[in-house]
Formats: structure tokens, sequence, C-alpha cells
């Protein structure tokens, strides 16, 4: 049985797309997906299942149109794709240290170096980026709160959908992982 994280865009957040964790996780155990644990309230799920990761991508996707009505982009990532993501931290050891200011933005596909660059020419974005595969991660250094490098003009000008979580979401995700 193959471990894995799932990650929902925009749960929970500013009053949209509300859901229960303890119902997903009920109606998760109901649909085929094993030990289903939650992590805080925005759609951070562990669990385990036979199926391939696009399979299971697209199975927790229809399960909650069904179960919740609600149409939500789901990222799914295998336990060594989070390991991997973390190892490969790629921020400045002196100057980008803290946790609660580096974020991952975890994309439904991977980066076209030409449209990232576009990113990295705007003027209006102060915050140190890096690509990754399917991965950006950002180090907002006078915190997210105030950018302009949201996820919908990440989404926008990547042409792809994408979830963000912060550094100590993830590490937090790992440890329960283990």
């Amino acid at each position: 049985m193959n471990q894995y994280a799932a990650f929902l865009k925009g749960v929970n957040v500013g009053g949209k797309n509300r859901l229960s964790m303890a119902e997903l996780r009920e109606a998760m155990e109901r649909h085929g997906f094993s030990a289903p644990k939650t992590y805080i309230n925005s759609g951070n799920i562990l669990f385990f299942h036979n199926a391939e990761k696009s399979e299971v991508k697209k199975e927790l996707q229809d399960m909650i149109e069904q179960a919740f009505g609600l149409t939500i982009e789901v990222v799914v990532k295998t336990k060594e794709e989070i390991n991997d993501t973390l190892q490969s931290d790629p921020f400045d050891t002196t100057t980008e240290t803290e946790p609660a200011k580096k974020m991952v933005m975890m994309l439904t596909s991977k980066v076209d170096p030409e449209r990232f660059a576009s990113i990295e020419a705007d003027d209006k974005i102060i915050e140190k980026t890096y690509e990754r595969g399917d991965l950006l991660y950002i180090y907002y250094r006078n915190g997210a709160g105030r950018s302009k490098l949201t996820i919908d003009y990440v989404e926008k000008v990547l042409g792809t959908s994408c979830t963000a979580r912060n550094w100590n979401t993830l590490l937090k995700m790992k440890e329960i992982l283990e």
C-alpha cells in the first residue's frame, strides 16, 4: 500500500469551501482510503491507498465533489516527494532562515522556464523565488500577506493551478508521515 499526502486548494479559507476534516476523514474511509489523518483545518491529508498517484488524485477530487458538492483542486505527493521537497531546500541559509516566511507552491504541472522568467522580471515582485519541476519555492521576506506574489498571480502567469503550504506545515506533514 502506498503512503500519500494530499493538499487541498482553498479549503476553509476566508469562509469559502467549508469542509469538516472529521467528515472528510470519514468519507475517505468509506471510499477506500486507509487510515486518513488530517493536519490543521486547511486540507492537509495523509493516507494510504493501493492506486497510483494520478488515480488517487482523481478519486479524491471526485469523492469530495460527490460527498460535499465542492470542486476542489487536489495536489497529491508521495512520502518520498515530501522528503525530497524538504531536502532540496534552495533557500539561502544565511538570509532566508525564517520557516514561516518560506513557502512552497505545488503546481499541477511542471514550471515553464519562459513563464517563470516573467515572474523574476516583474519589478513588483520582491520575493526570492526558486523553481524546481512542479514546485515553486518562495521566500516572503516581508510576509506573504502584503505580497503581490499570490496564488492567483502565479496561476495566471504560469498557466497552471497550484496550492501553497508554508515550511512549518511541510515539516509537520513529513513528521506525521514517518
